[in-house]
């Protein structure tokens, strides 16, 4: 009587599972970067890219925490399969390797040089080509960042000087300023922000564009491939509704 007993329980729970398992909610791995993710004073998330991700997950029905991460340990704990996604990263064969995207969230503005103002003049170069045959100027770059497709390209066949750090594009601006490099890059949009924030009045720093600089990269949400594809295809879903209203 016991084993079946037993036996009746077992079939019980696997006619049931919806009843007796419920999913964890799936890990979106962020940090702080107006204006692309941002967060409130009551901890909502938003920006440019954010926003729509998490208006897409409540839309495709899928319960999701956001978890705040440094840059570089996001891409670490996708590489290492962590089942988690992230959102607004740019595709590259690289990252291809280990982890799945969907479909275009936003276009960036075209990428701009930013430099201190009194240092412009020497920023007169024909391309951003030649700017990075330059061995006498800097570029402050972001540690394990893709500057997109174009900007990758150039910089592994030029190879001018580079200091990489985890520091965000307010960070990359305030040690540039203390003569740690002469250079950085960003999208027109993350300028902008940094400008208003900023003010006009006296600002220390400026954009500078070249003409060989192509319209802005197209971002991502990224996620590990231990992530089910169905809800990379539900999101997915949402968004195209979204961005068709």
């Amino acid at each position: 009587m016991r084993s079946i007993t037993s036996l009746l329980i077992l079939l019980t729970v696997a006619a049931f599972p919806a009843k007796n398992m419920r999913a964890e909610p799936l890990s979106l791995l962020y940090d702080i970067r107006p204006p692309y993710y941002t967060r409130d004073k009551d901890g909502q998330i938003g920006g440019l890219v954010a926003g729509l991700v998490d208006r897409a997950f409540v839309e495709a029905g899928i319960e999701v925490t956001w978890e705040r991460l440094r840059f570089n340990r996001q891409i670490e704990s996708i590489a290492t399969g962590q089942a988690a996604c992230s959102p607004g990263w740019f595709k590259n064969p690289e990252r291809e390797t280990f982890a799945q995207f969907s479909i275009p969230l936003y276009r960036d503005q075209p990428q701009v040089i930013v430099v201190e103002t009194e240092d412009a003049q020497k920023f007169d170069h024909p391309t951003l080509s030649a700017l990075f045959q330059d061995k006498d100027l800097r570029f402050g770059a972001k540690l394990s960042y893709s500057y997109g497709r174009f900007i990758d390209t150039l910089l592994e066949v030029h190879h001018p000087p580079m200091k990489r750090t985890a520091h965000s594009v307010q960070g990359l601006v305030g040690l540039m300023l203390q003569d740690r490099f002469d250079y950085t890059i960003m999208s027109g949009e993350e300028f902008d922000n940094l400008a208003v924030s900023t003010g006009d009045r006296d600002r220390p720093f400026t954009a500078i564009s070249y003409p060989d600089i192509p319209p802005g990269n197209d971002r991502y949400l990224m996620c590990a491939n231990t992530v089910d594809g169905t809800i990379l295809r539900r999101f997915n879903n949402a968004v195209t509704k979204i961005l068709s209203e």
